[in-house]
């Protein structure tokens, strides 16, 4: 008995699968040129420089490229954005910068530099007043965000713009102030300023007499020379007359007759000299008691 044979299956075609579409980038790349701030100068004074002379090609640093780069590098402060503003690489641009005759070049570079110090000046102020978001991760994802506000760069950014309320001389500094110096300070100031507005209200003049404002008195406490004395209530009161007959330890006058002070070095030196003539006084004695000594011996019978 011969066996059939079961039917074939028919093949089915697999349907081509649809082409995926492209995916669009997951952040667009950052601009050339970052956007000044509202306040930022239009321009970038560009100094003034000799470009360096390079062989002639359409696609190298010739001079309106280097003019342009130097001031996008002032604009941005970035090497690279400046390099992508005229379409040139990083590299090409530290080459010419190290060429021997690209001195001016390189003037310019630093001058742009400088120049674009501010923008990272502003950055930091911006940090300062409003903090850096950072994120907060729970589990590999991402829940929120905190924040934070660097403390040490507020007190970096007040010591050096603001030194004297929070500079670094305050450390070696000794304050002094009435208990309620703050209160009686602004109910004097408050006063003022309506005493001011009154009068100028009334078309009067204004006052002239107002009583003094309570300021704090800073005086040195390691260093004289930094002291600080602001708007003192009574006037200091005058050094006192100096001792014309003063001495110090060794009877050396400290004032010579002209009275001026003398220094320690001048006593000393005053010291040595009446300390020499004095011993040439003794020996001239001892010698001369000598030879009232040798001439006694010379006559006979008096020995």
């Amino acid at each position: 008995m011969s066996r059939s044979r079961p039917p074939k299956r028919s093949r089915r075609r697999k349907a081509a699968r649809p082409a995926r579409a492209s995916t669009p980038a997951a952040s667009a790349p950052p601009p050339a040129h970052p956007t000044p701030p509202p306040d930022a100068p239009t321009s970038f004074p560009m100094p003034d420089f000799d470009p360096v002379p390079v062989r002639a090609r359409h696609d190298g640093w010739t001079p309106e490229r280097q003019v342009a780069f130097i001031e996008a590098l002032g604009e941005s402060g970035c090497v690279d954005h400046a390099c992508a503003a005229v379409g040139m690489s990083s590299a090409s641009a530290y080459a010419l910068r190290r060429r021997v005759d690209a001195q001016s070049f390189r003037v310019a570079w630093e001058f742009a530099l400088d120049y674009a110090v501010r923008r990272l000046s502003d950055a930091a102020f911006s940090r300062a007043l409003h903090g850096v978001s950072r994120p907060i991760f729970y589990k590999g994802e991402q829940i929120g965000e905190r924040r934070h506000y660097d403390e040490r760069l507020t007190m970096f950014i007040l010591r050096y713009r603001d030194p004297v309320r929070y500079g670094a001389w305050l450390d070696k500094m000794a304050s002094e102030r009435h208990p309620d110096g703050a209160a009686l300070g602004l109910a004097r100031a408050v006063d003022r300023v309506a005493d001011d507005a009154w009068a100028d209200e009334l078309g009067e003049k204004r006052r002239s007499d107002h009583p003094p404002l309570p300021f704090t008195h800073v005086e040195g406490s390691k260093n004289a020379d930094l002291a600080l004395r602001l708007v003192p209530d009574e006037p200091e009161p005058p050094a006192p007359e100096p001792d014309r007959e003063a001495v110090d330890a060794d009877g050396i006058p400290l004032y010579d007759p002209d009275g001026r002070k003398r220094t320690r070095q001048e006593r000393w030196e005053i010291g040595q000299a009446e300390e020499a003539a004095t011993r040439a006084t003794i020996i001239a004695k001892l010698d001369e008691l000598q030879a009232r000594r040798d001439a006694a011996a010379a006559i006979p019978g008096l020995t």
